[in-house]
């Protein structure tokens, strides 16, 4: 029996890594919203951050993304529910790496500067787009 969860495209650990090098198929974005559409729970990583809290401490999670549910971000023991309307913007925060994009989301559930990869994006505003219909 295979599991309902999967990470994301840009969501890599070091054996995805791995396994991009040996030349072994990865996972892409046009699957990622196939997969998504059938109801598997995506998981993005993403760092966290208040909007407007200064400082470099943003807190790392994972954003869990299933069609037809409220999406989820978890990390380190806390756990938040992003209602809808989801908004994200383009963000003037600066990333530090080249594979990452921030963002800023607004929602009823607070104001935050997302942090998360690149390849990732097309699926996050699919899943917030979701949550709205």
């Amino acid at each position: 029996m295979t599991s309902n969860v999967r990470r994301a495209a840009g969501t890599q650990t070091f054996s995805d890594v791995l396994l991009r090098w040996l030349w072994i198929k990865r996972p892409t974005p046009a699957g990622d919203l196939d997969l998504f559409a059938n109801g598997v729970t995506l998981k993005v990583t993403c760092f966290l951050r208040p909007l407007g809290q200064t400082g470099p401490i943003s807190r790392l999670g994972t954003l869990h993304l299933t069609h037809g549910k409220p999406v989820i971000w978890q990390g380190r023991g806390q756990e938040l529910t992003l209602l809808p309307p989801l908004a994200l913007t383009a963000s003037a925060v600066k990333t530090g790496h080249w594979k990452l994009t921030a963002l800023d989301l607004t929602s009823p559930s607070g104001s935050f500067t997302l942090k998360m990869p690149k390849l990732d994006v097309t699926l996050v505003r699919h899943a917030f787009d979701a949550q709205a219909s």
